[in-house]
């Protein structure tokens, strides 16, 4: 069964926010011709952004996935807290007449098409990616198991102003699908006792991920995940360090090929209290 949440908003306002920018320019004034280098640093700028979440049908049509909708993006800098230093030739001689150009109406063009992009982007392409991307993944490499979080629960403002949203967390095997040997956890969403930043992983996803990775039967390439992502090459004097017995079987800098797979049942984890 499916079903939409109501949209829930929030306002967010940073200040003191800084930036950093470099960029070439190239500036004609009466016979004067200039090319070279602008350093700008907005040392203080305050982002006001106001956002309403809600849900949205998802891929596939019978979940949910997060939605936001950007009411409001703005930017407020003053020209006093912009600093510009110029390098190249001549830039001395046209330093006076730029840098106000700069500050005064090259950058706040720039900060209002900012503005515009922010909001249209958050309106169509992150959300169209929601749509699309924002419930389940089947993971690389591992023989179809799939991540599915889509929304349960949230996401959404609380009246206390925090934000929270809960997801589905299971894994499955795309190839064989089938219910998970346990139920999920029941809890609430967020301790008020607890800190700003709350988390929460139970042991019913870590158990789902192992029982589909048992279920696909597939045998993972650790050479080439090692390699590939982290440009790490196993050899017999790193595995040496574990197993001594295979330097002396085999010697110093003999390539390793490491794969793995459940062999007979799904490897089990319990949490504890504490």
């Amino acid at each position: 069964m499916q079903f939409l949440h109501a949209s829930n908003g929030a306002e967010l306002t940073v200040t003191n926010a800084q930036a950093e920018l470099t960029s070439d320019f190239h500036y004609k004034w009466s016979f004067i011709s200039v090319d070279g280098k602008a350093d700008i640093k907005i040392k203080k700028a305050a982002i006001d952004i106001e956002l309403d979440t809600s849900t949205q049908q998802s891929t596939p049509a019978y979940e949910l996935a997060p939605k936001l909708e950007a009411n409001k993006f703005t930017i407020d800098v003053s020209p006093d807290d912009i600093d510009i230093t110029l390098t190249g030739g001549l830039v001395a001689k046209i330093a006076n007449i730029l840098i106000p150009l700069l500050k005064n109406s090259v950058i706040p063009q720039l900060i209002k098409q900012v503005e515009t992009t922010a909001v249209t982007t958050i309106n169509t392409q992150v959300d169209q990616d929601l749509q699309i991307y924002g419930s389940q993944e089947e993971i690389p490499y591992l023989g179809g198991v799939t991540a599915d979080y889509a929304q349960i629960g949230g996401p959404q403002f609380t009246d206390a102003n925090i934000f929270q949203m809960g997801v589905n967390g299971t894994f499955f095997d795309s190839q064989h699908v089938k219910t998970p040997s346990m139920s999920p956890a029941a809890f609430t969403l967020h301790d008020p006792k607890g800190k700003d930043g709350q988390a929460y992983l139970t042991e019913y996803t870590v158990q789902t991920a192992l029982e589909s990775g048992f279920s696909t039967g597939n045998t993972l390439d650790i050479t080439y995940l090692l390699s590939e992502y982290l440009n790490v090459n196993v050899t017999t004097d790193n595995l040496g360090v574990l197993i001594p017995q295979i330097l002396t079987k085999y010697g110093s800098g003999k390539t390793v090929g490491l794969s793995g797979k459940f062999v007979n049942s799904p490897s089990a984890v319990n949490f504890t209290d504490g």
